[in-house]
């Protein structure tokens, strides 16, 4: 009688490759847990230096494409060796990294901790207009428009020349919308001065 040889998924046989006398199921769910377990390492271990919703928030309130140095010194990010990412730090430097003199930070981005904190940063990463909200009143580059109003733009609240004159003069009359009417009724009696005055002397 031909001998017939063992199935080939039969349950023995999956013993034997994966060694033992494992189970399959549990043998697969074994390694499942061992992979998350060592990505969530991974994860936890890198710091949160980098928030990219607020630059997707940025460009999509301006429809302006917008990177990583609208608040880094990198544009690629923190993550690297290059200049301003955390590979290319000293011990020193690193210590600095949650303060407003962070090594990878612009002036931008370093005048947000100094002035909100860092944690303002992380618990504002959900809804990055609360953070705009709350620098809108500080001014940077000193242009006249709020850091606020200028990440809702995606102008450069540290470049007092990347703010078109339109939106430059739009927030200057909103800001002095009074004496600006102040000027237009004082211009307004006085002209209706002058027209009682000639008829006066005729």
């Amino acid at each position: 009688m031909r001998h017939k040889s063992p199935h080939l998924y039969s349950p023995n046989r999956i013993r034997r490759v994966v060694g033992g006398e494992t189970p399959p199921l549990q043998f697969v769910i074994s390694r499942i847990i061992i992979m998350c377990a060592i990505v969530t390492a991974v994860l936890c271990a890198t710091p949160a230096w980098c928030f990219p919703p607020y630059a997707k928030w940025i460009s999509k309130q301006s429809k302006m494409q917008v990177d990583c140095s609208y608040c880094h010194m990198n544009s690629q990010g923190p993550t690297g060796s290059g200049v301003g990412q955390l590979g290319s730090l000293s011990e020193e430097q690193k210590t600095k990294l949650d303060t407003a003199d962070s090594p990878i930070l612009n002036s931008f981005g370093q005048s947000i901790i100094k002035r909100l904190g860092y944690q303002a940063v992380v618990d504002n990463v959900a809804d990055p207009a609360k953070l705009a909200d709350a620098l809108k009143s500080s001014d940077l580059d000193g242009d006249g428009i709020a850091d606020g109003v200028e990440m809702e733009h995606g102008t450069l609240a540290n470049d007092p020349e990347s703010a078109p004159w339109d939106l430059v003069w739009k927030v200057r009359l909103q800001r002095n919308i009074g004496f600006v009417l102040a000027i237009l009724v004082s211009g307004l009696l006085a002209f209706v001065g002058l027209i009682g005055l000639s008829k006066k002397l005729r």
